[in-house]
């Protein structure tokens, strides 16, 4: 028995086929991001092409591409379609000529064609596909219905909005240029203050220093750091030894001198000479006795005490051990844990016009969600480089009372200071304006 060969479709039967395919795929289209990747490229199927672009005319921009699945608008291609389609929307579809747009060789194959989307008046966007062959006009016919149907599911999954786009082409290019920069320049002209972020601490407001009586060695600390202390207790010792010797010398020195001036006295009445030395020695004695009263007094302050309660700040006593200091050396701090302002170090380069009185609101670094106020007292007249490694104005603010329970000694932060109303356009532009002058040497 024989088999009859199953008959050749027919190829227009089978583009009208997947052209009904298509529609149905269009109205299937869950959002309009489906909607658009289909388009650009399921098409394929039914006219094939190099590439499709899809143009989103409410958009303003080119919203798909076939092949590619995120769009990256600074790619050069991207920039390229940007700044050639417009114009070629706006003069209608059909084949485009292969003298434009200038620069298109770099870009495109010999053939293109546009194929706008309008549904009901409204134009939505444009299909551009680009091919090695000119489009014919049967499948012209057929890529005309197939972007009717997603014109239809376009309007459906987008409806009209009076966009941003649409209104500025209402209002009119120069109205919107003269509103635009009135507003700039009524809002420039907003008086605001100047202010700016500078690191802080928490530091006492009247301390005490605790200082090295006399050169000398610190031979041990009696306590820690941030220990309450009151009035009498010891908080350092120096070595005795050098005293003690040097104290030695000189008593020995006296007795001495001592010895001489009695001597001397004993042979005045017989000898001249001896008694023209006696004044000589006297003063000898004299200075030798001072020596010794010096000494013990030293000896006497080996032993520093704390002259007022409070707590005691300085770093690690470790550090001190051994450590030769000089007179009048700063060894600790003694201060009064509820008397605390704020230390601040204001970048010299962004420091605004200090407003002693103005406002400052410190945010510490364990509990930034909520600032403190503060009020500026004092700004130092000359810059000095801060432990950050920049020159910055050391200033002073005083806490308001109501915050002091909420901090402690030593705590770091930020805080912002104000200074005087300006204009905002001045704040904006001061930086800037700087730099030109700068630059330009005014």
């Amino acid at each position: 028995m024989n088999m009859m060969a199953p008959q050749e479709a027919d190829p227009r039967l089978l583009r009208l086929t997947m052209l009904l395919q298509l529609e149905r795929r269009a109205r299937d289209a869950e959002s309009i991001e489906e909607l658009r990747f289909a388009l650009v490229n399921e098409t394929h199927a039914l006219v094939p092409y190099r590439q499709a672009v899809l143009w989103d005319q409410e958009a303003g921009c080119v919203v798909a591409v076939s092949g590619v699945a995120t769009l990256d608008a600074q790619a050069p291609y991207l920039q390229f379609l940007a700044r050639v389609l417009p114009a070629l929307t706006q003069a209608g579809g059909g084949a485009i000529d292969d003298a434009e747009p200038a620069g298109r060789e770099a870009w495109w194959p010999q053939h293109a064609c546009l194929i706008p989307v309008v549904r009901n008046g409204r134009r939505l966007g444009a299909l551009l596909l680009l091919r090695e062959s000119p489009v014919g006009d049967g499948e012209a016919q057929l890529l005309a219905e197939l972007v009717d149907a997603y014109g239809q599911r376009w309007v459906e999954l987008a409806p009209l909005r009076p966009g941003f786009r649409m209104r500025v082409q209402r209002l009119g290019a120069r109205r919107l240029l003269l509103g635009a920069t009135a507003a700039v320049i009524v809002l420039g002209l907003a008086p605001v203050h100047e202010s700016t972020l500078a690191p802080s601490e928490v530091a006492p407001l009247d301390p005490t220093l605790a200082r090295a009586p006399y050169d000398g060695v610190i031979a041990s600390v009696s306590v820690q750091p941030n220990q309450t202390v009151a009035i009498g207790d010891t908080l350092f010792t120096l070595d005795a030894d050098k005293v003690e010797s040097d104290l030695a010398v000189a008593t020995a020195a006296l007795e001495v001198a001592e010895a001489e001036l009695r001597q001397l006295g004993s042979q005045a009445f017989a000898d001249a000479q001896a008694k023209a030395g006696l004044a000589a020695s006297q003063g000898r004695v004299e200075q030798r006795r001072a020596e010794v009263v010096y000494l013990t007094s030293l000896r006497e302050r080996l032993v520093v005490t704390a002259s007022r309660a409070g707590i005691v700040l300085f770093d690690d006593p470790n550090d001190w051990l051994g450590k030769p200091v000089k007179t009048g050396e700063r060894v600790m701090l003694l201060a009064d844990p509820a008397s605390l302002q704020l230390d601040i170090r204001v970048p010299a380069s962004d420091a605004p016009r200090f407003d002693v009185g103005g406002d400052v609101t410190f945010f510490p670094n364990l509990a930034p969600e909520r600032g403190i106020s503060a009020t500026l007292t004092r700004v130092a007249y000359t810059m000095s480089k801060a432990p950050e490694g920049f020159f910055a104005y050391r200033a002073k603010a005083a806490i308001a009372p109501e915050d002091l329970k909420r901090l402690r000694l030593g705590l770091k932060g930020t805080a912002k200071v104000y200074g005087a109303r300006v204009p905002l356009g001045f704040l904006l532009l001061r930086r800037p304006i700087g730099v030109v002058r700068a630059w330009v040497g005014l």
